[in-house]
């Protein structure tokens, strides 16, 4: 796999998912118009991870991400929601790039996220030291 910068990503994550889509994590959620799909043998795979009522959702996103040449995601932080006033955000960890992607949206109590106008930024973890008095 070539290693992509988080341009690149930026690119693949446009072209193929929503803005909720990336919010949520649901990377086999992928947009009617993307081209991406899976391979007869990967499909055949989800099949018969399906009959035996395995976790097929998993192996499904994988495969997209996969195929997508975005590998392995985890998502390292997620803040916001009910309880932390109207913003919000998510950071999704590339791993097999190293790159790290934000995503910022709006929080309202009666309607839930909402990712209107939010695009998808680099960012990058920083170290912060605090000092409290007990």
């Amino acid at each position: 796999m070539n290693k992509l910068t988080g341009t690149e990503i930026i690119e693949i994550l446009n072209n193929n998912y929503s803005m909720s889509s990336i919010g949520y994590g649901e990377w086999a959620e992928l947009e009617e118009e993307s081209e991406v799909g899976l391979t007869p043998a990967q499909q055949a795979t989800i099949n018969d991870v399906k009959e035996q009522k395995g976790n097929y959702w998993e192996l499904n996103q994988s495969y997209i991400l996969e195929n997508l040449g975005l590998g392995k995601v985890v998502e390292v932080e997620q803040h916001g929601g009910e309880g932390e006033g109207d913003s919000w955000h998510v950071v999704h960890h590339f791993v097999d790039h190293d790159v790290y992607i934000r995503l910022d949206a709006y929080y309202q109590s009666y309607s839930g996220t909402d990712f209107d106008g939010s695009k998808p930024y680099e960012v990058r973890p920083k170290e912060k030291t605090i000092t409290v008095y007990c």
